[in-house]
């Protein structure tokens, strides 16, 4: 029991901030503010009437603040929160799993929501990688690798795939492919095999087009291939068209301003050959 009681406060501030409430619309009309913060700090232990005042305006069984059982926690905090957590992350509100999830301490996330978290934090990890915030989107990925090992739904596999994209980031604009970004026989399930093969390709590697049914990295490859093989005004128009489209993937910006630097100096239009070579200027700051 003493277990339990020194958790309480730990308890009642988790499921307050999971329900949004500041203190002052926890206490009502039964508690003051300041001893709220008391309870929340360990500092001051509640009377039973306290503890179920505060779990009916919680909307908690009481039994929830006593328990000093880990699996009854997380079976606890489950129910509360679980099917909240799927309707955000159904939604693709991943920003919000990770805020819930943040509230709820370690011994009360069940493996369902270790889940939820920690594919909320590797699907959140894109959406800075497409502004080239790669430092958040790395620290996210790692992250979500450090919840994978609490989580029994996640393998390694998905381990390998937040390493895959931790070296991805850091290779966007490098001149040199790292061989871990095209290595098939390493390669994890979560990982896209096109974005290996297209790595593979831009590390030197023959890969046809036809092998990619994402149009944008058939039409990359197209390019270059028409490039190498001295059709330069053919890639040039391809390699422009690419340039254009604002839903360009982050790992191919660079590559494709790179390359259309080059063909437009070949064809002699050099105000796209400076618009290019200015657009990888900035994506480089952006590092």
């Amino acid at each position: 029991m003493k277990n339990s009681i020194n958790n309480i406060g730990s308890k009642i501030k988790a499921v307050r901030r999971q329900r949004n409430m500041t203190q002052n619309e926890l206490c009502g009309t039964e508690l003051t503010r300041n001893h709220l913060s008391l309870i929340e700090s360990g500092k001051s232990l509640p009377s039973v009437k306290t503890i179920c005042y505060i779990a009916e305006r919680l909307d908690i069984p009481v039994g929830f603040l006593f328990s000093d059982d880990a699996n009854e926690d997380a079976r606890f905090a489950n129910f509360f929160v679980a099917d909240e957590l799927r309707a955000f992350y159904s939604d693709r509100d991943y920003n919000k799993v990770i805020t819930v999830c943040e509230t709820i301490p370690d011994n009360m996330k069940s493996d369902e929501i270790c889940y939820l978290y920690a594919m909320s934090l590797y699907a959140y990890a894109f959406s800075f990688a497409e502004r080239f915030d790669f430092t958040e989107a790395s620290a996210l990925m790692k992250a979500a690798s450090k919840i994978q090992q609490r989580c029994s739904y996640l393998s390694k596999d998905f381990t390998k795939a937040t390493e895959y994209y931790q070296k991805l980031f850091s290779a966007v604009t490098a001149d040199v492919i790292p061989q871990e970004l095209y290595d098939l026989h390493e390669a994890s399930s979560y990982v896209p095999c096109e974005l290996i093969l297209y790595h593979s390709f831009l590390a030197g590697n023959k890969v046809e087009s036809g092998f990619f049914t994402n149009l944008r990295l058939r039409q990359h490859t197209e390019a270059v291939y028409l490039r190498d093989s001295g059709d330069v005004k053919h890639a040039f128009v391809l390699l422009f068209e690419l340039s254009e489209l604002s839903s360009l993937p982050y790992y191919m910006k660079y590559r494709v301003y790179n390359d259309l630097e080059s063909c437009a100096e070949e064809v002699g239009d050099y105000k796209v050959a400076y618009s290019a070579a200015k657009f990888k200027r900035e994506l480089i700051s952006k590092y």
